[in-house]
């Protein structure tokens, strides 16, 4: 995994955030920022975690092995193993506290 990649996401909601408020009707929907970052920054992580978890199943030793092997399997896509599912985990949870934290931003600051 990605050492910051709480920053990462973070950063990524608020590009998403920050284009959505161009309109009224998205703007409005910060649910969906979440979900678009997710996305983003999934499609970035999920190649590291097929890697990772190669090498913690102990399929290959060294990185550069275990990326020869599983592009051997199914090139480019099959780092992307997993990650419909991920995804499926991943937006409805960052969706919700996501939007749950702006609600209460939005609170506290009122």
């Amino acid at each position: 995994s990605l050492s910051n990649d709480g920053a990462v996401l973070d950063q990524a909601r608020e590009a998403a955030q920050a284009l959505m408020a161009r309109d009224p009707d998205l703007a409005e929907h910060p649910a969906l920022a979440a979900a678009l970052a997710e996305v983003g920054v999934n499609l970035l992580r999920n190649p590291f975690e097929v890697v990772k978890q190669q090498m913690q199943i102990g399929l290959d030793s060294r990185v550069s092995q275990a990326v020869r092997n599983i592009h051997g399997l199914g090139g480019v896509s099959a780092f992307y193993a997993g990650y419909v599912p991920l995804l499926m985990r991943e937006i409805p949870f960052s969706g919700i506290q996501f939007a749950l934290y702006e609600s209460l931003r939005a609170r506290c600051l009122s």
